[in-house]
């Protein structure tokens, strides 16, 4: 047994219910001889790949729910099916119930005893399942870490994807000006779960902003005296220290300009530069600039805005309440949740999604602010049609992709043909990030 387990002095009783161990075999694990001395405790959860759910009591409904029980307790796990897919309930060297599914066995039961106090993590064993399927068995009240509850979950950081200004044009060059406000905003990451975002004007990513070839382009950035935190910015299409860093270290309260001539035509990421700069660009301060050419784009039916970054939170993925940002998971480039625009699955639902017609052209913005994840940017249903990619606009350099490497701190413009009808899906192609972390979009042609 491992010293986790010596440790806590663990007896191990497990008396599995329908569709028990084969033969209806009892296995015991003991521990020099220790008991349970202290209360029976139950808990009964529902297996679904999204988490484990409580079923009654203070965990109702909770997704991953920390089961709270007394040092020396005895300890009883009910586990029903969910899904219709197999899961179990597994506390390594403790205890592992038989998969439960609907097609299958539908119940499972385990009993346990505990010793001293500590945290245990649970999970389902299932291959590819640990991801969302995982919470904590605390010992003793004194030990218990959990998140806050929520706040402002009526509130979204999410950029429509066609909140896009519009093209710059057949125009000469000019001076141009934007004004981009940092805003440390408390909103909805997941369900049931909240996190603190820093966004460029309220949104992640933050906005498009188009300028012409040779364009003199002034920046302001205006970081209110609400903000606990200095931020600044950096443009990649910058010819400036820091891409304009060096110039926009902007307090709380304070405002800060410089200027440039657009020199270079393309689709850039501009994020934040102040210190410690990956964790402000995963929390959600990047986005994109796009340099046209002199005679403007050619002409397309739709445009559409998405960028991706990871978030790293104290808690796993579909732990309710208050998210806390992990400067450790971070450093080991170990990521809770990927996302689109801001949000778990934000353009999939219904105003965020992106919606065009049959026999029409999209031209779609991707941006990967990272700030240590490449992305594998692909198109279920249909392929990118000609991606500029790393270039300027005068040609595509890819034709009929499957799926792009998009780097962090980088930036490009796909066109998409749409002929048919049907659903598009958005996903990064490293689809645990899709289908466990929360990058996922639908494109609907009508």
């Amino acid at each position: 047994m491992s010293n986790q387990t010596q440790t806590l002095g663990l007896l191990l009783l497990i008396a599995l219910a329908s569709g028990a161990l084969a033969g209806g075999m009892t296995a015991f694990f003991m521990n020099q001889g220790s008991s349970p001395s202290g209360p029976e405790i139950e808990f009964t959860l529902q297996a679904f790949i999204s988490g484990f759910v409580g079923v009654g009591g203070d965990i109702d409904g909770k997704t991953n729910p920390d089961l709270v029980v007394p040092a020396n307790a005895k300890v009883t796990i009910k586990l029903l099916a969910g899904d219709g897919m197999p899961h179990d309930f597994t506390i390594d060297d403790l205890v592992q119930t038989d998969l439960v599914a609907l097609s299958g066995n539908e119940e499972a039961t385990a009993t346990f005893a505990v010793g001293d106090e500590g945290t245990l993590i649970y999970y389902c064993s299932v291959p590819g399942h640990y991801t969302s399927m995982n919470g904590k068995l605390i010992i003793g009240e004194s030990t218990a870490d959990s998140p806050d509850p929520a706040v402002n979950l009526d509130k979204n950081v999410i950029r429509k994807p066609n909140d896009i200004p519009a093209p710059v044009g057949n125009r000469s060059a000019t001076n141009v000006e934007f004004t981009i406000i940092t805003e440390e905003v408390t909103a909805k990451l997941d369900d049931g779960t909240s996190f603190t975002f820093w966004t460029f004007n309220g949104a992640v990513p933050g906005p498009l902003i188009r300028v012409r070839v040779g364009d003199n382009a002034t920046i302001h950035l205006k970081n209110p005296s609400t903000s606990e935190h200095t931020h600044s910015i950096d443009f990649h299409a910058v010819n400036k220290d820091g891409g304009g860093a060096a110039f926009t270290q902007a307090k709380p309260g304070e405002t800060k300009s410089f200027s440039f001539i657009a020199e270079w035509e393309g689709v850039f990421i501009y994020h934040c530069a102040s210190p410690h700069v990956p964790t402000h660009i995963s929390k959600g301060m990047y986005g994109t600039i796009s340099v046209e050419p002199a005679g403007g784009l050619l002409d397309v039916d739709y445009e559409f805005y998405v960028g991706q970054n990871e978030i790293y939170t104290k808690y796993p993925k579909g732990t309710q309440g208050h998210q806390e940002f992990d400067d450790r998971k971070q450093l080991e480039e170990n990521p809770d949740y990927v996302i689109f625009n801001g949000m778990v699955n934000a353009l999939t639902l219904g105003e965020y999604s992106l919606n065009v017609t049959i026999n029409s052209t999209v031209r779609l913005f991707f941006a990967v602010g990272g700030p240590n994840i490449i992305s594998n940017f692909h198109l279920i249903g249909g392929v990118w049609n000609r991606v500029y990619y790393e270039t300027d606009w005068s040609a595509p350099n890819m034709y009929n992709a499957e799926t792009i490497a998009v780097v962090p701190g980088s930036a490009l413009a796909i066109e998409i043909d749409i002929t048919r009808t049907g659903k598009f899906i958005l996903v990064d192609h490293a689809l645990t990030r899709t289908f466990d972390k929360g990058a996922l979009g639908f494109m609907y042609a009508t």
